[in-house]
């Protein structure tokens, strides 16, 4: 396949929803997603995570991106950075975001946090990627074309019980807004710009922690929306065993499933702290799954008592 065709193919949707972190199994990065999920609970956490998608695709999709989240327990607020790198030939985007979350108590246990997000994202087509048998097409970007864009998102969370992380059993829900700035994204050809306008995104999950002596499993449900009109909704099971390891499976509309499984590493140089190290393999069971073909990834992550 001509990677120019491939480019005007999966260019709208590498824009559209590659560009936005997708909800993971993976709390850490759940935060981009709805910023009132920044630190919801009292540690902080520094985490990497990198994943290659449809492996027996040529040029297929990377993501690496690295976090931070930071609890401010006294202050009621936390705040994260989240830095992130896709490769997509010849497409690359390199973003950078901020988020904010103020959290209000009522009711004695029950939590409301409200949030905010601005990111800014550089945007480049290196052009000696795209290989066409129409040079003279019109709409084939310059070489070294970019774009710098800047965006914002706005989240609420609830989560019923405000303790630490392994108190007792909670229940939450959230709903945010991201790239409220549907700015026009113009690659300028040889004679004639093309244009890829970035849509609004919506999300919200609903979700149960469920504690069991030693035990945690947390059933959730994650629904994404990206003008206009397109629906996709992710069920997620997670169990964790604490301070030893986690597993996880989840199941989109879109065909995608995903499972995760992980280790947990604690004492002797860590101290008080947590290492988390796993990995993540999915498959689309939908109609191009075959063309594909499977995804993996890995992550890493140190967790720390905020206390």
């Amino acid at each position: 396949m001509q990677r120019f065709l491939l480019l005007f193919i999966i260019l709208p949707t590498f824009l559209q929803a590659q560009q936005m972190q997708e909800a993971s199994i993976i709390d850490a990065t759940n935060f981009i997603q709805n910023p009132a999920m920044t630190a919801p609970l009292e540690y902080w956490e520094a985490a990497a995570l990198h994943r290659q998608q449809w492996v027996g695709f040529e040029n297929a999709p990377r993501t690496t991106s690295a976090s931070y989240q930071h609890p401010f327990v006294d202050q009621n607020m936390s705040m994260g950075v989240f830095i992130q790198h896709d490769q997509v030939h010849p497409l690359q985007a390199n973003s950078i975001s901020f988020t904010y979350a103020y959290k209000l108590k009522f009711a004695r246990q029950h939590q409301l946090s409200i949030g905010a997000v601005g990111s800014l994202t550089e945007y480049h087509i290196n052009n000696g990627d795209i290989i066409t048998s129409d040079t003279d097409d019109l709409i084939i970007p310059g070489d070294g074309t970019s774009q710098m864009i800047p965006n914002a998102g706005l989240g609420i969370y609830y989560r019923s019980y405000t303790g630490g992380d392994f108190d007792e059993t909670y229940y939450y829900a959230g709903i945010a807004s991201n790239q409220l700035l549907s700015s026009d994204l113009m690659f300028q050809g040889e004679q004639e710009p093309a244009n890829f306008r970035r849509a609004l995104h919506g999300n919200a999950v609903f979700g149960m922690r469920i504690i069991s002596g030693d035990l945690a499993l947390e059933p959730s449900v994650w629904i994404n929306y990206s003008n206009p009109k397109i629906v996709d909704s992710n069920v997620r099971f997670k169990l964790e065993y604490f301070e030893k390891f986690w597993a996880g499976l989840g199941f989109s509309t879109s065909g995608n499933t995903t499972f995760q499984a992980g280790v947990i590493l604690k004492n002797g140089f860590l101290k008080d702290g947590q290492l988390r190290i796993g990995t993540i393999v999915d498959y689309n069971f939908g109609t191009l799954g075959a063309y594909q073909g499977m995804g993996y990834g890995a992550y890493i992550a140190y967790r720390f008592e905020n206390n």
